[in-house]
């Protein structure tokens, strides 16, 4: 990993924040997450204002409760591994 790159990973986890690495076996992991997030930046954080964290929890949730109801445009075939999206 490049030392740069290390340094500023440092610095979120100084602020609180948790570094999860994307797993090597799994090369598909980072992209399914990105996927997720300008998801949720297009769907909800763009139309919101966010007010402190806890604000943000209820609002992911809201839309966590949302997304895992149905969709208006449903894939044709649901896969069996699908799981509903959940925050933490």
């Amino acid at each position: 990993m490049d030392t740069i790159l290390l340094k500023r990973l440092y610095v979120l986890e100084d602020c609180g924040l948790r570094i999860l690495m994307s797993p090597p076996q799994a090369p598909r992991a980072n992209a399914i997450c990105e996927r997720l997030i300008g998801t949720l930046r297009r769907e909800v954080l763009d139309h919101v204002l966010i007010l402190n964290e806890a604000h943000l929890r209820v609002v992911l949730t809201e839309y966590a409760a949302h997304y895992n109801v149905g969709h208006p445009h449903p894939p044709k075939i649901q896969s069996s591994k699908a799981s509903p999206v959940s925050i933490r």
